[in-house]
């Protein structure tokens, strides 16, 4: 579990957060996702949501040659 600080603000309506994702897959992947508000400290219950369309990111195939011949791999 980690904490990423997301930008909020307060909607027009002052009952709802208008909030901005992650900039980027290295902050958060894609996927599933709990959000709390902190307010003083005090976590709401969460909410799930989606992060992204929930796919994963790219292959490297680089990485993964990389790995496969220097770990002895198939």
């Amino acid at each position: 579990m980690r904490m990423v600080k997301l930008k909020c603000t307060l909607g027009s309506d002052r009952k709802s957060l208008i909030i901005t994702g992650p900039p980027n897959a290295a902050i958060y992947p894609p996927g599933p996702a709990w959000v709390y508000v902190l307010h003083n400290g005090v976590p709401s219950k969460a909410q799930k949501v989606l992060i992204g369309t929930g796919g994963s990111p790219p292959v490297d195939q680089g990485a993964i040659t990389n790995m496969l011949t220097y770990t002895g791999g198939p």
